[in-house]
C-alpha cells in the first residue's frame, strides 16, 4: 500500500511522525523529534514521495535508488516501463524539489543517505543499505496483534527454507536481513515465473506437513460464521457507519445457502496474504523467500493458491479473475500435492463454485480481522469492498 492510499485512510503524517520518534527512542535510545512540514530545504533532512512510497534524503544513495527502480520496474510494456523509471528517477534526483512534504529532524542525524523509510499498511520499514539490514516497527496507535503473530510464527518456523530469520526483536519492532532480490510481481519471464510457482507449491506442501485437519463442510462453515458474527459485532462498536445486518448479513446468508455438496475441507497452515509482492527471489542464489507473515493462520487448502494464482486480493480485477477460476480458465497447470495425490483447485464448475463460497467467507473474515486491528475509525479498503452493494451484486451474478 502506497502513502498516497494511506493519506485517504488515516492521518498519515501525524502517525508517521509519532512512529519515527518511537522507533529512534526504542531501538537507539535517542530522543528525537520529527516534524512534517511543507518543503523547506534549510530545515529538513527527509523528503516524502507518496506516489513511490518513499521517505529519503535530498541525496539518496545509489542503493536506495536501485531499490526503488526495481520496485517500479513491473510493466510488461517497454515504453510504459521507461516512462515510469524516468518518473522515479526524476523524483529522486531533484533533491526534494518534487516531494509532497519534508521532515525536520531535531536534533539532526548524520549519515541518512543510505536509509530508505518505506511505509506500509500497519508498519514502517527502515532499509539500511550500508549495513545490510531492515528494521520493521509497528505504526503508532496500531494494535500489536498481527505484529506479534508474525514474530511468533517466524521464530517457531526457522527450519523452513523460505522464511527469513529475525535478528533482533521486541513486541513492537524486529530486524531482518535485506534480501538482494526481486519480487515475483516484477518478474515477466514465463519460465522463471513457472519455476517460482513450482517452488511455492513445494513450500505450501511443507506447511501442510506441519498441520492438516479435515473438517466436514458444514462444520467448517459454521465455525467461520461464528467468528464472522462475533468479530462483526465488535466492529459495529468501532465503526460508526457499519451495521452488520444491513451491510453484510444478507450477503453472508446468500453464500451459506449456496452450498449444495457435502465434502471434507482440508484445513492447513495459511500465509493469509500470498500475493506476488510477498514472494522474493534472491539474485545471487535464486533462493525463494515468502515475507510478511502477520496474517498467518489455519484456513482451507484453497485460500492461499486462489489469492496467488487468481489474484483475488486485487479489487480492480477481482470479478474477472473469479469468473476465470470458476470457468477453469488459466494458463498455469495448477496443482500441488497432498499426501502424494494431486489435488486440483476443483474438478468441475460446481466444485469451484463451492470452493469460491468457502474462499469468500474466509476472505470476509480476513478483512474483518484486518479492520479490527486498525485504530478506531479506520476501515480497511478490502472490508469496504465487501460491504459495497455493487460488489455483492456482481458476486451473486458470477456464482
Amino acid at each position: 500500500m502506497k502513502i498516497s492510499h494511506m493519506l485517504k485512510r488515516e492521518n498519515f503524517y501525524l502517525i508517521n511522525n509519532a512512529t519515527l520518534t518511537k522507533y529512534f527512542s526504542t531501538v537507539f535510545q535517542k530522543e528525537i523529534r520529527f516534524d512534517t512540514i511543507s518543503r523547506n530545504f534549510q530545515k529538513t533532512q527527509l523528503f516524502i514521495y507518496p506516489t513511490i512510497n518513499a521517505i529519503v534524503t535530498a541525496n539518496p544513495s545509489q542503493e536506495v535508488k536501485n531499490f526503488l527502480y526495481n520496485e517500479f520496474n513491473m510493466s510488461h510494456n517497454i515504453l510504459w516501463k521507461k516512462l515510469v523509471l524516468f518518473y522515479v528517477a526524476l523524483l529522486l534526483n531533484t533533491k526534494g524539489l518534487l516531494s509532497s512534504k519534508s521532515i525536520a529532524i531535531i536534533p539532526k542525524i548524520e549519515g541518512l543517505d543510505s536509509l530508505l523509510i518505506y511505509p506500509g499498511n500497519r508498519r514502517l520499514r527502515f532499509f539500511y543499505f550500508d549495513k545490510g539490514f531492515v528494521d520493521v516497527i509497528l505504526k503508532d496507535g496500531f494494535p500489536p496483534y498481527f505484529f506479534e503473530k508474525e514474530i511468533e510464527f517466524r521464530k517457531k518456523h526457522l527450519n523452513f527454507p523460505f522464511i527469513l530469520p529475525i535478528v533482533k526483536h521486541n513486541t513492537i519492532w524486529f530486524r531482518e536481513p535485506i534480501i538482494n532480490g526481486i519480487s515475483l510481481a516484477r518478474i515477466s519471464n514465463k519460465k522463471l515465473r513457472e519455476y517460482i510457482f513450482s517452488k511455492i507449491f513445494l513450500y505450501l506442501e511443507l506447511l501442510q506437513e506441519e498441520f492438516i485437519l479435515y473438517k466436514k463442510i458444514i462444520e467448517y462453515v459454521e465455525a467461520l460464521l461464528e467468528k464472522i458474527y462475533d468479530k462483526a459485532k465488535i466492529l459495529e462498536k468501532k465503526l460508526k457507519n457499519f451495521n452488520f445486518e444491513r451491510d453484510l448479513g444478507g450477503f453472508i446468508n446468500y453464500l451459506v445457502k449456496g452450498f449444495k455438496m457435502s465434502f471434507d475441507v482440508p484445513i492447513v497452515l495459511s500465509h493469509g496474504d500470498l500475493q506476488e509482492g510477498n514472494i522474493i527471489m534472491e539474485n545471487e542464489t535464486s533462493r525463494i523467500y515468502i515475507i510478511d507473515w502477520e496474517t498467518w493462520g489455519t484456513r482451507s487448502i484453497w485460500y492461499d493458491p486462489l489469492i496467488l494464482i487468481y489474484r483475488l486480493r486485487r479489487e480492480k480485477t477481482f470479478f474477472n479473475n473469479l469468473k476465470c477460476y470458476i470457468s477453469g480458465n488459466t494458463n498455469l497447470n495448477i496443482f500441488y500435492k497432498l499426501n502424494n495425490d494431486k489435488i486440483l483447485l476443483g474438478n468441475s464448475i460446481t466444485e469451484r463454485q463451492q470452493i469460491s463460497r468457502i474462499f469468500l467467507l474466509e476472505d470476509i473474515l480476513w478483512q474483518i480481522e484486518e479492520t479490527e486491528n486498525f485504530p478506531e475509525g479506520i476501515m480497511g479498503f478490502g472490508f469496504k469492498f465487501y460491504i459495497n452493494p455493487n460488489t455483492q451484486k456482481r458476486v451473486r451474478n458470477i456464482l
